[in-house]
């Protein structure tokens, strides 16, 4: 992954330099990114949540799970759902203490996100159960060992 991040800076630096030997410049940038406000993805996955009788609501690992799925997100993908991304939010959720209350509480809500975002967007369980099957990966209330993140040394 990184090599094709370094990659992209520096092909964007030779094709700046050869429109510069033009006379022309890059295109202005654009942000694509834009502020997603997790309002509404929050308040339907609580009252969701609601629905199971089973399931506790803790406000903060809700809040915390949202906001870390939503953050950076371009707001079409918000409600995607793939082995790809569950990995790539555990990576990120791998670096939060793992032994705190809100970090245990949102490895364990993952499955129900998962489920959720799968009936919000209409996915075929198929692709629900393969965006699972990336949480059975991860061990409970820890983080994952090194075989679980391929290409990392």
């Amino acid at each position: 992954m990184w090599d094709e991040w370094f990659r992209a800076a520096r092909r964007i630096h030779d094709v700046a330099a050869a429109l510069e030997r033009r006379g022309r410049a890059l295109p202005a940038a654009i942000n694509l990114y834009h502020d997603v406000d997790v309002t509404p993805t929050l308040d339907a996955f609580t009252a969701w949540l609601r629905q199971r009788p089973s399931e506790t609501i803790d406000e903060e690992v809700v809040g915390a799970l949202v906001g870390e799925w939503l953050g950076g997100v371009l707001p079409e993908t918000a409600d995607s759902v793939s082995p790809q991304r569950i990995s790539n939010n555990l990576t990120l959720i791998d670096d939060w203490d793992s032994s705190h209350p809100v970090t245990i509480g949102v490895k364990r809500l993952l499955p129900h996100w998962v489920n959720f975002l799968a009936w919000r967007s209409g996915i075929p369980q198929a692709a629900a159960d393969a965006a699972l099957a990336a949480l059975a990966e991860v061990p409970t209330g820890g983080n994952r060992a090194a075989e679980h993140c391929p290409g990392v040394h």
